[in-house]
């Protein structure tokens, strides 16, 4: 009688041992390669975004696209009532009920579309960051967004028009593209968060436009601890928390800035004063 071969118990489990010990050799390979994946992708959206930037510059005399800096339920004039990421209530004219509609209000569900971008950039997935997920934490405009524009776009409000709203300003929306001296020394869209997230918060800000001052917030830190920032000559680059709070000037916390109160940095770049500020 022929007797069959097979393996013994202790020839499978050794098996077995060598399987799990190249699967655990290979995840954290595999989680890395996930990992820089998705930080591509997001380099991807920006500078997708800042070409859609590029070509609304090149079709409106080199002015940049108005940053959308104040809430949408500001009253506006209408030369201010369109910006990058959405435009404002008395603007939507026209659009069916589902833009128009509220996530929460006053922000349309649909806003990006209604944004001045919109024909240059009309893919809806370039506007987030494939990492970020809700998780019950969004506010006003990161329904929209995962990005937001540097408010030295607009002279972070710039000259007053009105006494009671210093959002409506002489400088927006038409602060051109060529009054930033060193483009390529300008962050003009980043990656931030403005919720308490992984443990790390903020003052506590909420997501009310398009824009903000670099001192208000918390860098994401989505990508290796880190997020992606775009500059105004098109190139993005991958920043550090320590990076971040030097260039936007943080007096306080784990990383406080070495650089003097009002000083012109890659992310204090108003062209319209003497300090960036």
């Amino acid at each position: 009688m022929r007797r069959l071969k097979a393996f013994t118990l202790v020839e499978l489990l050794v098996v077995i041992g060598i399987i799990a010990i190249l699967i655990s050799l290979l995840l954290p390979a595999l989680n890395k390669a996930r990992a820089q994946a998705t930080r591509l992708k997001c380099e991807s959206n920006m500078r997708t975004l800042m070409q859609g930037i590029a070509m609304y510059s090149g079709e409106s005399k080199n002015c940049l696209p108005y940053c959308n800096w104040g809430v949408p339920s500001m009253p506006t004039p209408s030369v201010y009532g369109y910006g990058w990421l959405y435009a404002y209530q008395d603007k939507r004219v026209g659009y069916d009920s589902t833009i128009n509609g509220a996530c929460p209000t006053p922000y349309p569900s649909r806003g990006i579309e209604t944004g001045v971008l919109w024909p240059y950039v009309r893919q809806a997935a370039i506007y987030r960051c494939p990492l970020d997920i809700e998780q019950g934490v969004w506010t006003g405009t990161e329904f929209l967004t995962s990005y937001l524009m540097n408010g030295a776009q607009c002279a972070y409000g710039g000259v007053t028009l009105s006494g009671t709203n210093a959002a409506l300003t002489t400088t927006m929306p038409g602060i051109k593209a060529t009054q930033f001296t060193h483009s390529a020394d300008c962050v003009i869209l980043w990656e931030v968060m403005e919720q308490t997230t992984g443990g790390v918060g903020n003052s506590g800000a909420a997501w009310n436009d398009g824009a903000s001052y670099p001192s208000e917030e918390v860098l994401a830190i989505r990508h290796d601890n880190g997020a992606n920032v775009a500059f105004l000559d098109g190139h993005v680059e991958w920043w550090d928390p320590g990076t971040w709070y030097y260039q936007s000037e943080q007096p306080t916390g784990l990383y406080q800035s070495t650089l003097p109160a009002n000083t012109p940095s890659k992310l204090w770049c108003n062209p319209l004063s003497s300090n960036g500020h």
